[in-house]
């Protein structure tokens, strides 16, 4: 009972903390059920370069799992990266989510899902994320190609220096085949690059963190973000598709 009553008050400490943090200088978009309105969609940097986001995959070598007398060539799902953008007061932040594919081609939940995202952390302050968060979105990219996400989209509501992490674990390998053949038919806009390692005929598996700074198991993203006034704010171009799409 000692240990339960521990417990109770941690979580309200907890509570407290994300409370007092969040009515001084941000706030988490509070619908689990829908994302943001498009209008107040703001996109984050997702490759250093801004290089097509189909290109966030590590290429591990040689490396290969066999599944029902497949082999699926190893891939790593991203790695730690860390980035500085100048964003609006008041608008929702996408960073990296989930992902978008043609519509029942994959299992977007469960791919989503597999990318584990175990918490955010805005301005120094932890909070978990669970698979209440997971969000299934037809149509968004484009008719037809569909979004598995984790609806966790923070705003600040001060001009400043803030900050802003993602945590993810994969635990265990997700086997997927990537219909290049119907991502080809939306094209560029989709995120479409042609077939890499056409060996393997898109059998893919995303397995544990093996390159990284340092290599924890955990990939993490991270953002330090410069927070202005609408008029002066410069959108980097990442998921600036998914916030045209909504509009």
């Amino acid at each position: 009972m000692k240990s339960l009553k521990l417990a109770v008050l941690a979580a309200c400490g907890v509570l407290l903390a994300v409370g007092s943090a969040r009515a001084a200088d941000w706030e988490l978009w509070p619908d689990k059920t829908q994302m943001p309105p498009g209008e107040l969609l703001e996109g984050l940097p997702i490759t250093p370069t801004g290089e097509n986001l189909a290109t966030i995959w590590i290429d591990l070598g040689d490396q290969t799992l066999e599944k029902d007398g497949v082999k699926y060539k190893a891939l790593q799902m991203f790695r730690d990266q860390k980035f500085t953008a100048t964003v609006p007061v008041g608008r929702y932040l996408i960073g990296l989510l989930g992902n978008a594919l043609p519509a029942g081609t994959v299992d977007l939940m469960a791919m989503t899902a597999a990318m584990n995202l175990v918490s955010v952390e805005v301005d120094g302050t932890a909070i978990p994320i669970d698979s209440s968060y997971l969000l299934f979105v037809k149509d968004l990219v484009a008719p037809g190609h569909d979004v598995g996400l984790y609806n966790v989209f923070p705003r600040f509501t001060k001009p400043g220096i803030h900050t802003y992490v993602e945590r993810f674990k994969l635990v265990d390998p997700f086997f997927w085949v990537e219909p290049y053949a119907q991502e080809a038919a939306c094209g560029t806009d989709c995120g479409y690059i042609q077939d890499p390692w056409p060996a393997f005929e898109g059998h893919y598996v995303w397995v544990p963190e093996q390159v990284g700074d340092p290599v924890d198991g955990f990939i993490v993203y991270e953002y330090t973000l410069t927070v202005v006034e609408e008029p002066t704010a410069v959108a980097p171009s990442t998921w600036g598709q998914v916030k045209d799409a909504q509009k």
